[in-house]
């Protein structure tokens, strides 16, 4: 079975600090613990079979496939570059998120 190296864009990065900074403060440090592993147990999950996941036609264009896993409450928004084995993540986000935004964050 191939593994990939995954990997985690700056903005990716930055999206997971950013909601459990929030959760921490507006609703409390125990759930924001449970959403941060939820989503981590996503990641690393994108380093055996990675195309298994839902391709998102939303996002993907004519020379981009994105793809996403889903946490109880969260998209991770990745792709896959099979010639190197890499699992980029680009973005992580609420479910809840609408069109513009994800338009202008992915």
């Amino acid at each position: 079975m191939k593994k990939y190296q995954v990997k985690l864009t700056p903005r990716a990065s930055n999206s997971i600090n950013e909601i459990v900074r929030d959760l921490h403060r507006t609703v409390n440090p125990g759930f924001a613990t449970k959403i941060r592993k939820e989503i981590i147990t996503a990641i690393k999950g994108l380093a055996t079979f990675p195309e298994a996941y839902q391709q998102s036609d939303a996002l993907s264009t004519k020379n981009t496939t994105y793809r996403r896993a889903l946490t109880s409450s969260h998209k991770v928004v990745f792709i896959v570059k099979e010639n190197t084995l890499e699992v980029i993540v680009v973005q992580v986000y609420h479910q809840s998120r609408g069109r513009e935004w994800i338009d202008d964050n992915v």
